[in-house]
């Protein structure tokens, strides 16, 4: 079997002294790789590197050597660079000058503290429970994965050190009390019963964020006896106090609703806790002979679907690049779309845009999915996005147009044609007729037939 070779060489990268590690694509070595303390893929240097560590040889050596032949540059098993080695030692001993940081952990809270030095104040807000302590003169922030990994990438590019020391957990015992024995027990279950009920990923993942932060909140409280007074004192201090608008509101009051029913059979309608009142926005929408413009500046077949799937059936962004060859069903006339909730509907495309989408799958012939990357696999949503903003530029439109924009003058534009309302709502995969009723405030036609009192007067 023939061994990769693992070329190892030093780096300039972001003002720093690194070391490259460059090798052919390798998805065990990359893992191995991975395993290292420090080490980062870099999308500009097409490598992964590591800062210049003490000792990085025999760290490269014991974790990687096994799998390919280790070129140092200079000489197999001989230092990188002189000047590199001393310009690690001049970094260590300014490290030593400016002091290691000290993040104290407590295990029971789940949060760790910290002095942090002024200039990192912005960055460390944007960590997950940032808190400023005022008295104790510390911040704060849940200890979890991904606060410790933004963490170390703040100090890293400032060349500080990072010591993570964990405090002991004390305090009552908890050895007779299931509940406070495992923590995480609540957690885990409210986890387990959504992804059983196949919430969409992004639901859990929100859901999950507010429940944790609310348990963190009130981890020396019993969250059981009067769950609608510290409901209401979460609302108000971390949400509405911390300048949350009333989406979001909304949505940490149902993610708490959610967690308190299925995981305490504890019922919070009966709380009476009070919604924020969402302001209505009208959709907004571009003209027909926009829209045409747009097409005309598209010339690229696979961009061409993309943009009449969008407009001329409504689809959501998640929709259009779920959808796949099998949900086109030719010889009905209908396409199958997956919406929120896993709920299919079938919506009805027309004679011209399923004889458009036949030409496209006999050019590009898709395996799964009918819009598929380079490389295979689903069009990304991001890629959507690009490619809508990109037309509408090259097409003049003053306005930002995004996909879901396109949905709207779907529904729009259906509306000032007089179709039911009904029929709209179904298109559009709505669960409630209040939602679509929404466009009835954007249709130009009834605007237009209200004559203005203006029009009526000699002046």
């Amino acid at each position: 079997m023939l061994r990769s070779t693992i070329k190892i060489e030093p780096l300039q990268h972001r003002n720093q002294n690194c070391i490259a590690l460059r090798f052919e694509y390798n998805p065990e070595i990359i893992d191995k790789v991975k395993s290292i303390e420090g080490v980062r893929w870099s999308a500009t240097k097409k490598c992964w590197y590591m800062p210049v560590a003490e000792g990085f040889q025999k760290i490269i050596e014991n974790t990687i050597g096994g799998f390919g032949l280790l070129e140092f540059k200079g000489g197999t098993n001989l230092p990188i660079n002189s000047d590199i080695a001393n310009s690690y030692r001049n970094q260590v001993a300014s490290e030593t000058i400016k002091g290691l940081i000290e993040v104290n952990c407590d295990e029971r809270q789940k949060t760790f503290y910290l002095n942090l030095p002024f200039q990192f104040k912005d960055e460390f807000k944007k960590l997950e429970g940032a808190w400023w302590h005022p008295g104790a003169k510390l911040w704060s922030a849940l200890d979890t994965k991904d606060n410790r990994a933004q963490l170390k990438e703040i100090f890293n590019a400032s060349g500080s050190t990072l010591i993570f020391k964990t405090k002991a957990t004390s305090g009552r015992k908890t050895a007779n009390n299931p509940k406070l024995t495992n923590p995480m027990q609540p957690e885990k279950a409210f986890l387990r019963h959504m992804q059983l009920e196949k919430k969409s990923p992004h639901t859990i993942k929100q859901y999950n964020w507010y429940v944790v932060w609310f348990l963190t909140i009130n981890r020396a409280n019993d969250i059981l006896p009067s769950p609608g007074e510290l409901v209401m004192k979460f609302l108000h201090e971390e949400i509405y106090g911390r300048g949350y608008g009333p989406a979001s509101q909304n949505q940490a009051l149902s993610a708490i609703k959610y967690y308190y029913k299925f995981v305490h059979h504890i019922d919070l309608d009966a709380e009476n806790i009070p919604r924020p009142k969402r302001k209505r926005i009208l959709p907004k929408v571009i003209a027909e002979e926009e829209f045409v413009a747009m097409y005309r500046q598209c010339h690229y077949q696979k961009h061409q679907i993309i943009l009449k799937l969008l407009y001329g059936c409504g689809l959501r962004r998640a929709e259009l690049c779920d959808l796949r060859v099998n949900d086109v069903d030719f010889k009905r006339g209908l396409i199958y779309v997956k919406g929120k909730g896993s709920k299919y509907r079938a919506l009805n495309p027309g004679k011209r845009l399923l004889t458009d989408i036949e030409k496209y799958i006999k050019s590009f012939l898709p395996k799964e999915y009918l819009i598929e990357g380079q490389n295979g696999g689903n069009y990304s949503a991001t890629s959507v996005g690009k490619v809508v903003r990109r037309v509408a530029e090259k097409a003049g439109l003053k306005q930002t147009v995004t996909p879901h924009m396109l949905r709207h003058t779907f529904a729009t534009h259906h509306m000032e044609q007089g179709t039911e309302l009904r029929l709209i709502q179904e298109a559009l995969g709505h669960a409630s007729s209040k939602t679509t009723e929404i466009y009835t405030h954007v249709s130009r036609k009834n605007i237009k037939n209200m004559r203005n009192l203006l029009d009526d007067m000699d002046i």
